[in-house]
C-alpha cells in the first residue's frame, strides 16, 4: 500500500482546477504535511524508521533503489513540497473542509486495512497451495 500523503497530489492538481473545492481538504493537507515531515526527518536519520516504513509500505517510492539514488535528496524534496503545499493551500477550517477531511483519512484507513486483509489472504492461500502441491 502507498503512504497517506500519496493522495496530496491529485489534490494538488485539484488546486488548480478548483481551488473552493481543494480549499476543503485543508486539513488534511495540514495533517499530512506536518506529519509527514516529521516522519521524513526520521526516514532521514534512522535506520530503525527506514526499516519499519518499509514493513509498513512496501510500495512507497522511497523504498525504491532503481528509481531514487540519493535518497536524502529525495527526503528533502519532499520536506519542501509539504512545506509549500502548506503556505499556498487556501486556508478553510469550517465544519465542511474537516468532515471532507476526515472522510478522506478514514477512507484511505478502510483501503489500507481492506489492501493488508487481502494481502494476508493471498500469502495464506499461496502457502496452503504450495504445502499441497509437496503432498
Amino acid at each position: 500500500m502507498f503512504p497517506i500523503s500519496y493522495i496530496s497530489f491529485p489534490l494538488t492538481l485539484l488546486l488548480f482546477i478548483d481551488r473552493d473545492l481543494a480549499s476543503l481538504f485543508y486539513p488534511y493537507i495540514v495533517f499530512q504535511s506536518v506529519f509527514g515531515i516529521v516522519v521524513l526527518l526520521f526516514l532521514m536519520f534512522s535506520r530503525d524508521a527506514r526499516h519499519l516504513f518499509k514493513q509498513i509500505f512496501p510500495y512507497s517510492a522511497s523504498n525504491t533503489n532503481v528509481l531514487i539514488h540519493n535518497k536524502t535528496m529525495f527526503y528533502v524534496i519532499n520536506i519542501l513540497f509539504k512545506t509549500v503545499l502548506l503556505f499556498i493551500w487556501p486556508v478553510n477550517l469550517t465544519y465542511d473542509a474537516f468532515m471532507y477531511s476526515t472522510i478522506l483519512l478514514l477512507s484511505y484507513f478502510v483501503l489500507y486495512g481492506t489492501m493488508h486483509f487481502l494481502h494476508d489472504a493471498c500469502d495464506q492461500t499461496v502457502t496452503i497451495n504450495a504445502d499441497v502441491q509437496e503432498d
